[in-house]
């Protein structure tokens, strides 16, 4: 068996947005492990929790990476009651929110108006469209939160195409009653709900760079959502 090493302050666990994440860790001192994957493997549930409640991902390439983190902490389990979780999961919402507008249908009133051809959603058929592709995400964070200490962080607040809005703030809500803890980046912002200025955005578009990182990490240590372990 691997010699057991020292903890680092918490693992990031999630998608892409993981990679901001731990730059922000590293800005503010943090020593943190990562296990990111793309948003497809966690929008088709490909990554879970066995009966054994340990993490397991579809591929045999992609469970390498989860026993190349596990080796690093010597050994055992990635999820251990000792090492808090910092998890970007639950969102996703490229994979989710794009198809849901493929025949016009819209959650904001505006735009509705502004096209004859447009087909009004209301915020009922949203939560159900919504709950039917991630209920399954949401049971996953309550298990894992049985497991160890967990924060679940939404992403960057970038999004102005239409029908983001809507479904960001309602899986906000949903993640929130699962009744974990939860940090959303619109708060650390002033809570206006106002996407984010483009100095926090990375070069492709869609993800927080390493300004946005480090403002985030620096909000939730202020909020007691994540720690230092204790020397």
């Amino acid at each position: 068996m691997a010699e057991r090493k020292g903890l680092p302050d918490l693992l990031i666990l999630g998608d892409s947005h993981t990679a901001a994440l731990k730059s922000g860790c590293d800005a503010h001192g943090l020593k943190a492990e990562v296990l990111g994957f793309s948003g497809n493997l966690w929008h088709a549930g490909y990554i879970a929790l066995n009966r054994a409640q340990d993490l397991r991902v579809r591929g045999a390439a992609m469970q390498a990476r989860i026993k190349t983190v596990e080796d690093s902490l010597g050994g055992g389990s990635v999820l251990r009651p000792d090492l808090p979780v910092l998890a970007s999961v639950g969102f996703h919402l490229g994979r989710l929110v794009p198809p849901f507008g493929f025949r016009n249908h819209v959650t904001e009133r505006e735009a509705f108006d502004a096209e004859e051809d447009r087909l009004f959603a209301s915020s009922a058929m949203v939560a159900d469209y919504a709950q039917h592709f991630r209920v399954a995400h949401l049971r996953f964070l309550r298990r894992l939160s049985r497991l160890v200490p967990l924060t679940v962080v939404a992403p960057p607040h970038f999004y102005t195409g239409q029908n983001y809005a809507a479904f960001y703030g309602f899986l906000a809500e949903a993640i929130r009653g699962t009744g974990v803890r939860f940090c959303d980046p619109r708060e650390a912002w002033g809570g206006d709900g106002a996407p984010l200025g483009a100095e926090f955005l990375s070069a492709d578009g869609v993800h927080g760079n390493e300004a946005y990182g480090e403002r985030i990490v620096g909000h939730m240590l202020e909020q007691g959502l994540i720690k230092r372990r204790a020397d």
